[in-house]
């Protein structure tokens, strides 16, 4: 079994390849500005995206909607905010959070489901 620690990178490597086979192009993967982090930071020729990873064990007790809850999305929303204050020349592309969960089952095979537009700006 993997630690937290493990399983969270494994789950953004998964994502992160994802969002390459659906043509995005990577910014940054653990974009960290003062103690904000975000995951992923994507974009196409209209959108800048800010994907949050969420992965669990399938047989995991806590639910992925409990861990984003509202401090968690205030931290995600500053992160976004610290990152648009220094990159003025991405600020014209619309702005999402978008969602992608991962679930890992005992045998080592997951799902992946992406959500688009979790949350707008």
């Amino acid at each position: 079994m993997k630690s937290n620690i493990e399983l969270g990178r494994f789950g953004e490597q998964l994502a992160t390849e994802f969002l390459r086979k659906e043509r995005y192009e990577i910014l940054y993967n653990n974009y960290r500005s003062g103690h904000y982090e975000i995951d992923i930071i994507v974009r196409d020729a209209f959108t800048l995206r800010f994907v949050e990873v969420k992965t669990r064990h399938h047989f995991a007790k806590s639910s992925i909607e409990l861990s984003l809850n509202p401090k968690k999305m205030d931290s995600l929303k500053r992160g976004i905010f610290a990152f648009l204050s220094t990159h003025h020349d991405l600020n014209r592309l619309e702005i999402f959070q978008d969602l992608i969960t991962v679930t890992v089952m005992d045998d080592g095979t997951h799902t992946l489901e992406y959500i688009p537009d979790y949350m707008r700006f």
